[in-house]
């Protein structure tokens, strides 16, 4: 749900964002900690792991379409090289509003207006 369909209206709309602004600040924490030289890959490997589910959240919150997830986890998040520092940058634009998919769906509403 977006913030314009949020039942609990704009305070718990607030609320939310509030909330992610917490995990994402938890998750900027982590995963400057991980580029320690102490960090073991199995501390990374579970950072990366929370940190994806938290843009999965982040997504089903901003109703970020099926087929962009498909693509991004494609592209970030498989293989043996994972990018947290992608993930973060992504997590920080959604809370902002400024990710380019939120920015591609703005348009095409404002289009089909």
């Amino acid at each position: 749900k977006n913030c314009g369909q949020n039942i609990g209206g704009a305070e718990s709309c607030g609320l939310h964002h509030a909330r992610s602004h917490v995990a994402m600040t938890r998750a900027l924490e982590a995963i400057r900690s991980l580029r320690g030289a102490k960090a073991t890959c199995k501390q990374r490997s579970t950072e990366f792991t929370e940190l994806t589910e938290h843009l999965k959240r982040l997504w089903d919150h901003f109703g970020i379409p099926e087929f962009h997830r498909q693509l991004y986890l494609a592209r970030y998040c498989s293989g043996k090289f994972f990018r947290s520092d992608v993930l973060l940058r992504e997590v920080q634009a959604l809370v902002k509003g400024k990710a380019l998919v939120q920015r591609v769906m703005k348009a095409i509403e404002s289009r089909e207006e």
